[in-house]
């Protein structure tokens, strides 16, 4: 493939008889963020290029690598009738990167519901069930539950929250499994299917880690919680994942592994768990839990946050059940608090930033 050219979908395909749905997603994304960075810049020529390629990509994808028999997005090999029919879960993309529409969103639900598809234990797994490579614990990349696809794919269900309100849900259940069975095996390492025949795996710790030995223990007794937030979890479990075809310690998922391990306990309890999102010029809390909760000390650059709900009501929602305190917030360009509420998702509460 000829570097330093850019190229239609098509041409990609001739040229590397292939086209990864996932890399397709990602640099319509590219294309949306170079928009607003030319647009911030004040180069609105270069901006309005930028959302032009957006836009035809867009389409390109939804014309060449969509299926509409089945309802999902495929890699497409030689050309955009021949589609590599495997059900991986890098197809969410479409949702992360609002490609697909209210329809096609819909339908693409249904297989993040079936136990055939990417219903596990834990959700979600890189590859269907019914595939005959999946693995029951993951195995790597043929049905390894990996915290970048579960964020990106939980995440892309609340790009479509308002308009497909079983979206929301689904993001929310399974944003609760996700996050339980995370803790379970942080927490209850017994409980959690794991290392049975190797408490132990050798890794290279960093020479700022005075351990002592180069050897990580899964026992929370005699290491940190941290070293049991693992590189990806097995779908039947949510213990470590496991190689199928390795035995020691590199059978087991790498441990300690915070770096995308921590989407999860970070970002998705931030983001769905507790539903506060943080935008360009707003905050925008989605509500679905009643009762006392919120997030004191949020920091938004040099501004912080405190954001508390006291209300039992997701329907009809007014300021008096919220204490929202900001410090330096509208320095950042935070101007305002948008409360949506999942029972009226049609009719937000705007709260106006006062520091």
């Amino acid at each position: 493939m000829q570097l330093g050219k850019e190229l239609t979908i098509s041409e990609i395909i001739n040229e590397a008889g292939f086209a990864s749905f996932d890399l397709s997603a990602q640099m319509k994304l590219h294309y949306d963020a170079m928009t607003k960075i030319e647009a911030l810049l004040k180069r609105i020529i270069q901006s309005k290029d930028y959302a032009h390629k957006s836009a035809q990509l867009k389409e390109t994808i939804n014309h060449c690598m969509w299926d509409e028999k089945k309802g999902f997005y495929f890699n497409v090999i030689r050309d955009c009738k021949s589609k590599f029919e495997q059900f991986t879960l890098s197809s969410y993309w479409s949702l992360y990167a609002q490609i697909a529409d209210k329809e096609k969103a819909q339908r693409m639900l249904a297989y993040l519901k079936d136990p055939e598809y990417f219903k596990t234990t834990m959700p979600f797994p890189a590859l269907a069930v019914k595939d005959p490579q999946y693995h029951e614990h993951g195995d790597y990349w043929r049905g390894g539950v990996w915290p970048p696809l579960v964020y990106i794919t939980i995440k892309g269900l609340m790009n479509y929250a308002i308009d497909i309100p079983e979206a929301w849900l689904l993001a929310v259940n399974s944003t609760k499994d996700y996050l339980d069975l995370l803790a379970k095996t942080m927490l209850d390492p017994d409980d959690s299917d794991s290392t049975s025949d190797s408490h132990c795996q050798v890794v290279n710790q960093p020479e700022t880690l005075d351990t002592g030995s180069n050897t990580l223990c899964t026992d929370p007794e005699t290491t940190h919680y941290a070293n049991r937030i693992f590189e990806y979890n097995s779908p039947s479990t949510g213990g470590p994942g496991m190689r199928k075809d390795t035995e020691g310690p590199s059978k087991i998922a790498k441990g300690n592994f915070v770096g995308w391990g921590g989407l999860g306990p970070i970002a998705l309890m931030q983001e769905v768990g507790i539903g506060i999102e943080v935008h360009e010029n707003e905050v925008v809390w989605y509500l679905h839990q009643n009762g006392s909760h919120g997030i004191e000390n949020l920091h938004i650059g040099k501004g912080v946050l405190n954001v508390l709900s006291t209300g039992n009501n997701t329907d009809q929602i007014t300021s008096d059940t919220f204490d929202i305190r900001s410090n330096n917030l509208s320095a950042q360009g935070i101007t305002q608090v948008r409360i949506i509420p999942i029972g009226n998702p049609d009719n937000p509460l705007i709260i106006e930033v006062n520091d």
